[in-house]
């Protein structure tokens, strides 16, 4: 749970969210048993809206967990969409594939093992929308590889924008400074419309510009 937000109208937004199928509700039981850093409900919904609004088919992900979030994408990619899904720990990405089945999913989804900040250098893009939720000491790079991924009109949206509060306070540790680095970088570029949206512990969306927006 969130500590940006009273508890009462956290739980409520909570409550209004429905898991999609059962097998949502296994991976958050999973998660919570196990304190895994899973999105939540608020977040995938969100992820889901941007995903159907813009009509994005090619997704990537950094960051599968246990294919919480990844499950939130693929659902909304539809059946001619792909995720491709990138994983440091293989244990994880196991888990992922299996939750995946499980939902029906994984003929759409791809989970590569590896780190992610060197896998993203190896990607071709362009891709509709990103999802950022590794490494937070990457997110300054991970930004700027996606500058050059993401087709015109493209999204880029980071989890842990706010860091529990932390990026909008003098000094932090290292994460806590990757993130505000991401954040000026992002808010401020010629390149992209952002905006950080207090949702959960902060959601940052970004918009690939063109050449015409951008000036």
């Amino acid at each position: 749970m969130s500590d940006l937000l009273d508890p009462t109208i956290d739980k409520y937004l909570d409550r209004l969210i429905p898991a999609p199928a059962a097998e949502w509700s296994a991976m958050e039981r999973e998660g919570r048993r196990r304190g895994l850093p899973l999105i939540d409900r608020q977040v995938g919904r969100l992820l889901e809206l941007l995903v159907r609004t813009t009509g994005a088919a090619r997704v990537l992900e950094i960051g599968t967990c246990i294919g919480y979030s990844t499950a939130w994408l693929a659902r909304a990619v539809g059946e001619n969409g792909r995720v491709l899904s990138l994983e440091i720990d293989p244990d994880r990405a196991e888990r992922a594939r299996e939750h995946l089945r499980a939902a029906g999913l994984l003929d759409r989804v791809e989970v590569r093992e590896g780190d992610a900040s060197a896998l993203i250098e190896t990607l071709e893009g362009p891709f509709d929308l990103v999802f950022n939720d590794g490494d937070k000491r990457h997110y300054p790079r991970i930004a700027e590889r996606c500058h050059d991924l993401l087709k015109v009109g493209g999204l880029l949206v980071s989890d842990n924008a706010l860091w529990g509060g932390s990026a909008a306070r003098s000094g932090g540790d290292a994460d806590t400074k990757a993130i505000k680095k991401h954040n000026t970088w992002l808010m401020r570029h010629a390149d992209f419309t952002a905006t950080l949206l207090p949702v959960r512990d902060g959601v940052l969306v970004a918009r690939r510009n063109d050449r015409e927006t951008s000036r």
